[in-house]
């Protein structure tokens, strides 16, 4: 499949092995802005 630089670079996602650490530290970290949120909203 013939692909452009461009494409390359506005969808890295396509082309990068999947990373569990980075992955992990994602999901942490969103879950701790879900959460933070959350507290403020209840104070």
């Amino acid at each position: 499949m013939q692909t452009t630089t461009l494409f390359r670079i506005t969808n890295f996602e396509l082309f990068a092995k999947p990373n569990k650490y980075v992955m992990g530290f994602g999901l942490v970290a969103i879950t701790a802005c879900v959460s933070y949120i959350a507290y403020m909203n209840t104070r």
